[in-house]
């Protein structure tokens, strides 16, 4: 049984290769509601205050750090939300287990660069990326990225840019306050800092 500091995390919480062969999000949230991923989940901040705004989203998170999803898990229980599941695990192990069109959005808010050339093929927003979103999300869903790496940005830029299943919406005042629920551990980090921040949203179409 999955335990965090006492506290049993494994209603919500577990390792890829303990989870369902194929998800069934009904069945894993007891309703019907939408469901959105947030793809390197990291401690769950943006997993917590979404789902505190949006109870009638469900949500799924996926981190390939076993000790910060648990993190993550822990804060969501201990606040009494039940609108949240999180995978420790590789995002692309996991995605032929989700069915298709099942995702009403999908988050990637600062990925790892991963800037060595032969490192590039572990990058999240590449060319395979595109199935992806093509395969979850269905017609009408969303793709929202956000990056603290102006070189990377413009690598999805061009990535997404291609997808002609993918069609960019104007972009959001980057402007947003400090204490912005929307904000991930990240972004706040990087904000308080001093950092820019470069995001962009598209509709599936």
């Amino acid at each position: 049984m999955a335990k965090l500091r006492g506290l049993d995390v494994s209603t919500i919480w577990w390792e890829g290769n303990t989870g369902p062969e194929r998800y069934d999000f009904a069945s894993l949230f007891g309703n019907d509601h939408p469901v959105e991923l947030d793809l390197g989940c990291g401690k769950g901040l943006f997993l917590y205050n979404q789902a505190r705004l949006r109870p009638g989203v469900n949500f799924i998170g996926i981190d390939w750090s076993r000790s910060f999803s648990r993190m993550g898990a822990e804060r969501i229980l201990r606040h009494g939300i039940n609108n949240v599941r999180i995978v420790a695990d590789d995002s692309w192990t996991l995605f032929p287990r989700f069915n298709p069109g099942s995702m009403s959005a999908i988050h990637v808010y600062f990925p790892d660069p991963w800037w060595k050339t032969r490192h590039r093929k572990r990058r999240m927003i590449r060319p395979e990326f595109i199935g992806v979103c093509e395969r979850l999300i269905p017609i009408g869903g969303l793709l929202s990225v956000a990056t603290d790496v102006g070189d990377y940005f413009k690598v999805m830029e061009q990535v997404l840019g291609q997808a002609t299943i993918l069609r960019r919406l104007p972009d959001i005042d980057p402007d947003v306050d400090l204490r912005s629920d929307y904000l991930t551990h990240f972004e706040r980090k990087y904000r308080l800092e001093g950092r820019s921040i470069w995001r962009a949203r598209f509709e599936r179409i």
